[in-house]
């Protein structure tokens, strides 16, 4: 038998404040809520918060600099692209930007409601020992981000029903049961874009935006190569490369005729900023 005296019953300690920490909201008010109307939540809620997984807040000295690279790499090049710079992202349903610093789930990000992208892992999210940043790690992130922002523009404007017609019958549920090279010979950008439409769709564009033109072209040659191996082995001709090239054509439509957005020079710009973060620069310009 024991008791627990009023010490051993105090609070627990905090990372910071459930209202944060008042330099650091400035800095949020002046970089993301003034001029894009967007907030970030870092302090402890719960609400809104998936609460079937372990999370944590994050870290206090990780926030800012993780929030430059944010915007460095996803709303700059957007800002950059638009015929209407800043206002784009700030007419955008994107209001709110929750992160946590752990998590014991695979996701990088996830959107809801078509106004809030909660981003996990953000205390992973530091230099490396010799002061840069891992550009796989980069690439890896910026794809999940810039795949949900994706589903937030198709909820504010959706894309062209003929898209599903590509690959028509070919979506799986059980999209992680086949090998690569099956989903690419389906036309498939990766096994994920095999579960639905609109995920195939947000999947072909940020996996486009985050490429280089040589990555994406190694992609094709890929698909090819998994077109010709399915020849081989069953005798069935699915034209996965063309498919793709099909889709890439269709999100390309989409982007320029509903938001004016050339996603060849997005992609230059995400490209650009995530070579510059690598190289130490995380300065928003």
């Amino acid at each position: 038998m024991f008791s627990c005296s009023e010490e051993q019953l105090r609070e627990p300690e905090t990372r910071f404040p459930n209202d944060g920490d008042p330099a650091l909201n400035e800095w949020i008010k002046e970089n993301f809520t003034d001029p894009y109307n967007i907030q970030v939540v870092y302090a402890w809620k719960t609400a809104g918060s998936d609460l079937g997984v372990d999370l944590v807040p994050p870290k206090l000295g990780v926030i800012q600099p993780f929030l430059k690279i944010v915007m460095k790499v996803w709303g700059q090049p957007y800002v950059k692209t638009s015929p209407e710079g800043a206002i784009f992202l700030k007419k955008s349903t994107l209001r709110e930007f929750r992160l946590f610093g752990k998590d014991h789930s695979f996701a990088a990000a996830t959107a809801d409601n078509g106004y809030r992208i909660t981003m996990y892992g953000v205390d992973g999210f530091t230099p490396s020992t010799l002061g840069k940043y891992s550009k796989a790690m980069l690439i890896y992130f910026f794809h999940t981000v810039h795949h949900e922002y994706g589903h937030i523009l198709n909820q504010m404007y959706n894309y062209d029903p003929e898209f599903i017609k590509i690959s028509g019958p070919d979506y799986k549920a059980d999209f992680n049961a086949y090998p690569r090279y099956q989903a690419l010979s389906w036309g498939f950008v990766s096994n994920y874009a095999m579960s639905a439409p609109g995920e195939d769709f947000v999947e072909v564009l940020s996996i486009y935006v985050t490429s280089t033109i040589a990555e994406w072209n190694a992609l094709l040659e890929e698909a090819r190569a998994a077109d010709e191996r399915v020849r081989i082995e069953t005798g069935e001709v699915r034209q996965g490369r063309d498919r793709i090239m099909r889709k890439q054509a269709a999100v390309d439509k989409y982007m320029r005729q509903i938001y004016e957005i050339d996603i060849d020079t997005l992609r230059y710009h995400v490209i650009n900023a995530i070579n510059e973060v690598v190289d130490g620069n995380i300065e928003i310009n």
